[in-house]
C-alpha cells in the first residue's frame, strides 16, 4: 500500500530535507519489506510444491500397498469364515459326542437297574423257598405232637375202663383227635406238594432257556456245516458248549422226576455232531516268487494266512508299516503321527480315512508288482464285509448289506462264546482305561493301543481282530453308498455288550478319521470267487 507524503504548512528546507529523507528510508524498508515478501512468496511456492509432490508419492505408495495388501485382507477374511466354520463344526462335534455319552449312560444305568430288579427277585425268590420250608416243617412237626397225643389218650382209655361214661367221653375225644391228625397230615402233605410244585416250576423256568441256548447253538453249527472245513476251528466250542448244557438239563430234569414232576428225555433234542476236527489252520507262506518275498512275508515284512481264496494280513498295518508308505509318496503332516497318546512303531497306526488305507493298498501294489513280489493279477486291498465276518468266525450271515446283517448272530465274540470275555481276550475298555463304560472285572493293562499280536491269536491265527482299533472294510455300509463299514471294536469299546459282538458293525464317511480307526489288508487275484478289484 503507498505511504501518501503530507507537506506541513510553513515548512523550511530543513523540515523538507529531514521530511526526504524520512520517505526514503521509509521506501527502503518498504522494498526491503517487498522482497522479504517475495522471497517468501516463493518458499511458500516452493513448499506447495513440494508438498503436492510428498502427497503425490504418498498416494502412489498407498496404492500399491493395497495391491500388495488386497489379496491378504481377503485371504484374512477367508480365515475367519473358515475358523468360524470350524469353530461351529467342533461345537456340533461336541454336542453329538455329548449325546452318545449321555446315551451310554442311559444305557448303563437301564442294565444295572434290571441287574439289581433281578436280584432283589431272587432274594425274594429265595426267601418265600425258604417260608414254605418252614412252614412244611412246623406241619409235620405238629402231626408228630397229635400222633403223640392219640397214643397218650388210647393209653388213659386202658386205665379207665371201669367208668364207662368217661371211656365214652374219651371215645369222642379220641375220634376228635384222630379227625385232627389225619387233617393235620393231610395239610403237611398237601403244603409238601404245592412247595414241590413251586420248585419244579422253578427248575422247568430254567429249562426253556438252555433249550434255547442248545438250538441256537445248533443253528450256528449247522451254518458252519454248510461252509465245509473252514468252520470247523469254530464248531468245537459250540459242541462243546451243547454237551454242557445237556449235561444241565439232564440234571434239572431229574431232580423235577424225584419231586414228583413228569420225565422228560434228556436227548429230546439231540446234539449236533461236529464234523471231523483236523487241525486248526495255521498261516500259509505265500509261494517263493522272488527275493524280495522270504519267510511267509511281503517286503515290507506283513505275515498273511489263507481264508478261502484271499491272503489275510496276520497283523493290522502298524505306524511302522504306513510310514513307509508316505515316506515313499513324500507325504507331508499327518494326523496319524500325533494321536493324542503315546504309540511305538509296533501299534496300529491310527487317525487313518478310508481313503488313505486304499491309497496305501494301491501302494504297495505297485512296489510289490515292481519287484516281482506278486503276479501282475495279484493285488491289495480292504477286506469285503463278508470276507471280515468269514475271518472272524461267523457262520453265513443273512442280509442283502451290512446295514441288513449287523448285530444279526448273537452270543458270537471275537474271542468265543463266554461272557463276559475272559482275561486277555483283547485290547478293549477295561479297568485300566477309569472309562465309564468300562468292562468291569476285565483288564488288559493298555490304556489306549496296545503293540499287534499282543493277544491270544483267533482260530486262524489272526490278531486283534477284535479290539486295538476298528478296522476299515472294503463296503459301504448300505444301499445309499455314503459310508463305509468297520469292523471289530477297538481300546474304546467296553461295557457296552452289543459293540463286542463280532457280527457288529461301525460306519463312517470314507474321509473320516478318529483315534480308534485303523485297517488290515487282505492280498487277492484277479477272477477270484470273492475278488473285488481295486478302485
Amino acid at each position: 500500500m503507498p505511504v501518501k507524503l503530507t507537506i506541513p504548512p510553513g515548512a523550511d528546507a530543513a523540515a523538507l530535507e529531514k521530511l526526504i529523507a524520512e520517505r526514503s528510508n521509509v521506501e527502503v524498508l518498504l522494498k526491503q519489506t517487498v522482497g522479504e515478501a517475495e522471497q517468501a512468496q516463493q518458499e511458500i511456492l516452493h513448499l506447495s510444491d513440494n508438498a503436492k509432490k510428498a502427497q503425490e508419492d504418498l498416494r502412489k505408495t498407498l496404492d500399491e500397498r493395497k495391491k500388495v495388501l488386497s489379496p491378504m485382507l481377503k485371504e484374512n477374511d477367508a480365515l475367519v469364515v473358515e475358523r468360524k466354520k470350524r469353530e461351529e463344526e467342533a461345537s456340533r462335534s461336541e454336542a453329538l459326542a455329548l449325546e452318545a455319552r449321555k446315551v451310554a449312560d442311559a444305557a448303563k444305568t437301564a442294565y444295572e437297574t434290571l441287574v439289581q430288579q433281578a436280584a432283589v427277585k431272587l432274594e425274594a425268590a429265595k426267601k418265600a423257598d425258604e417260608e414254605l420250608r418252614e412252614l412244611g416243617q412246623k406241619i409235620v412237626e405238629q402231626a408228630k405232637q397229635s400222633e403223640e397225643l392219640g397214643k397218650n389218650q388210647t393209653q388213659v382209655l386202658a386205665l379207665r375202663q371201669q367208668a364207662a361214661i368217661a371211656l365214652q367221653q374219651i371215645e369222642r375225644e379220641r375220634a376228635l383227635l384222630n379227625a385232627a391228625v389225619e387233617k393235620a397230615k393231610a395239610g403237611a402233605l398237601e403244603a409238601m406238594r404245592i412247595q414241590n410244585q413251586a420248585k419244579i416250576a422253578d427248575l422247568q423256568k430254567k429249562i426253556a432257556p438252555l433249550e434255547a441256548d442248545i438250538k441256537r447253538c445248533e443253528d450256528v453249527l449247522v451254518r458252519l456245516k454248510d461252509i465245509g472245513e473252514a468252520g470247523i476251528p469254530a464248531a468245537k466250542p459250540i459242541s462243546e458248549r451243547i454237551a454242557a448244557t445237556n449235561a444241565q438239563l439232564k440234571a434239572l430234569r431229574d431232580e423235577i422226576a424225584q419231586l414228583g414232576g413228569a420225565s422228560v428225555p434228556v436227548n429230546a433234542i439231540p446234539p449236533v455232531q461236529p464234523p471231523p476236527q483236523p487241525q486248526p489252520p495255521t498261516p500259509q507262506p505265500l509261494p517263493a516268487k522272488s527275493a524280495a518275498t522270504t519267510n511267509g512275508a511281503n517286503t515290507i515284512g506283513m505275515r498273511f494266512v489263507k481264508i478261502d481264496d484271499v491272503d489275510f494280513a496276520v497283523n493290522l498295518v502298524t505306524r511302522k508299516d504306513y510310514e513307509a508308505f508316505a515316506n515313499e509318496k513324500k507325504l507331508k503332516g499327518g494326523s496319524w503321527r500325533t494321536p493324542g497318546f503315546i504309540q511305538e512303531e509296533d501299534h496300529p497306526v491310527v487317525n487313518v480315512t478310508w481313503k488313505e488305507a486304499d491309497a496305501f493298498c494301491k501302494w504297495l501294489t505297485e512296489k510289490e508288482r515292481k519287484v516281482g513280489a506278486i503276479k501282475p493279477t495279484e493285488f491289495y486291498r480292504l477286506p469285503s464285509d463278508i470276507e471280515w465276518s468269514r475271518a472272524v468266525g461267523l457262520p453265513p450271515e443273512s442280509g442283502a448289506t451290512p446295514e441288513d446283517r449287523d448285530l444279526g448272530v448273537d452270543g458270537v465274540f471275537p474271542w468265543g462264546l463266554d461272557w463276559p470275555p475272559p482275561a486277555g481276550a483283547g485290547n478293549y475298555a477295561g479297568e485300566e482305561t477309569n472309562s465309564e463304560v468300562k468292562l468291569q472285572g476285565y483288564r488288559d493293562d493298555f490304556q489306549w493301543t496296545s503293540p499287534v499280536g499282543k493277544f491270544k491269536p483267533n482260530a486262524f491265527g489272526l490278531n486283534d481282530m477284535g479290539g486295538n482299533v476298528w478296522q476299515w472294510t472294503n463296503d459301504y455300509f448300505n444301499e445309499a453308498k455314503e459310508s463305509k463299514v468297520l469292523r471289530g471294536g477297538s481300546w474304546y469299546n467296553g461295557g457296552i455288550k452289543p459293540s463286542l459282538l463280532a457280527s457288529c458293525r461301525y460306519n463312517a464317511k470314507p474321509d473320516a478319521c478318529n483315534d480308534t480307526y485303523g485297517f488290515r489288508v487282505v492280498r487277492a487275484s484277479e477272477g477270484g470267487k470273492s475278488a473285488v478289484k481295486p478302485k
